[in-house]
């Protein structure tokens, strides 16, 4: 009984179902007092309030995934929202083109931050913190006074309501909707994806394996960069202003959303040479599950990847090393399975931190020995 309730609080969904049990709880309560809370459209008003929330939660959710962090996307969302204001109230600009220059504006500012933490090695809380202030101060540089958006055409983006049962969403739910379905497959499906989480769980072990280091730092603030000035369109479309003191705090909010949703601040990799696991690698074989002591740590057999042609071996060891690792893991789900031995080199293994990945490493090792053991019989 212990053991089972130790685990479920080391599960990363822990804070998450705890989350949700107290919304239900006080969201019960409420109800109970307040006739208006039995009301669909009270709970639909969530995620129509929120929705700016959601969206810059998704991009700061891809910087705490690679040991990052973003401190600026409120501070981006405030500048969006008064640049977009003073251009619809000043210019002749039109309403898709002006939301088009803040998009790419937020996106640019996004990869300077990312270019210059990868190239100089630098902090993120630091470079991300400058970033806040800047544009906080940008923001008070274009007005210090509400710029209200009276723009016909964005007026009636912010009145759209789409039906859902007898309530309604806007238009911010719908493309914080869509922020999160191609974040998922971002995420889960793609090699970028992959990219991200070895990233996040090792740097030097990612860039030992011949990943995109640098390339994938960068892009991942630029996403981060893009979903705060998109959040700051769907805030504006929410408010019709621009002003000053827009989405104040509001990095901490989307910080503690990603931490409640399940991401993890820390994670680990692990590369060894050992011998029985390694003798298993280099007969390119992968370690069967024929015992419960393998089946406790790992779910499957642990998988060997496919062998490297000479070209790979000679052009790109290290980033084909990657590759096959990643394709090796497409139908596998690596936190099932946290270890990997590479054909013909060595095995790999993997965890929520460092301590966590070499235990998983040592697990490997005993269960390679003991696979050996048990095929000699």
């Amino acid at each position: 009984m212990n053991k089972k309730l130790g685990e479920i609080i080391a599960s990363k969904y822990f804070s998450f179902f705890v989350t949700v049990i107290l919304f239900a709880v006080l969201y019960g309560a409420g109800i109970a007092m307040y006739k208006g809370f039995m009301k669909p459209q009270v709970f639909l008003n969530l995620f129509i309030d929120n929705a700016a929330l959601i969206i810059v939660t998704v991009g700061i959710t891809f910087t705490l995934l690679i040991g990052g962090i973003d401190l600026s996307v409120g501070a981006v969302l405030a500048l969006t929202c008064m640049v977009l204001a003073w251009i619809l109230a000043n210019t002749g600009i039109p309403v898709f083109a002006a939301i088009f220059i803040v998009l790419l504006m937020g996106t640019l500012f996004g990869a300077l931050q990312g270019y210059i933490i990868a190239k100089f090695d630098l902090q993120p809380f630091i470079i991300t913190l400058a970033g806040m202030l800047f544009c906080r101060g940008m923001t008070a540089v274009i007005s210090r006074e509400t710029i209200n958006i009276t723009n016909p055409v964005f007026v009636a983006m912010a009145d759209f309501r789409l039906p859902v049962g007898p309530g309604f969403v806007s238009m911010g739910v719908l493309i914080a909707l869509a922020a999160l379905i191609v974040a998922a497959v971002v995420l889960g499906f793609t090699r970028f994806g992959r990219n991200i989480y070895a990233l996040g769980g090792s740097e030097s072990s990612a860039s030992l394996m011949g990943l995109p280091v640098f390339r994938t730092k960068v892009s991942v603030y630029t996403i981060s960069g893009f979903c705060s000035s998109l959040g700051g369109i769907a805030y504006a479309l929410m408010m019709l202003t621009g002003y000053n003191l827009h989405g104040m705090g509001m990095e901490m909010d989307a910080i503690a959303s990603t931490v409640i949703g399940g991401t993890l601040l820390t994670g680990g990799v692990v590369h060894t040479h050992s011998t029985y696991a390694t003798a298993w690698s280099q007969a390119g074989l992968p370690i069967p599950n024929i015992g419960t002591t393998h089946a406790d740590h790992f779910y499957c057999d642990i998988p060997c990847t496919g062998e490297m042609t000479p070209q790979q071996i000679e052009e790109s060891y290290e980033a084909s090393t990657g590759d096959v690792i990643a394709e090796c893991f497409r139908d596998i789900n690596p936190m099932h399975t946290p270890a990997v031995l590479v054909n013909h080199h060595g095995p790999f293994a993997w965890g929520r931190d460092a301590a966590d990945a070499l235990h998983n490493a040592v697990v490997l090792e005993e269960v390679a020995k003991m696979a050996s053991v048990s095929v000699a019989f």
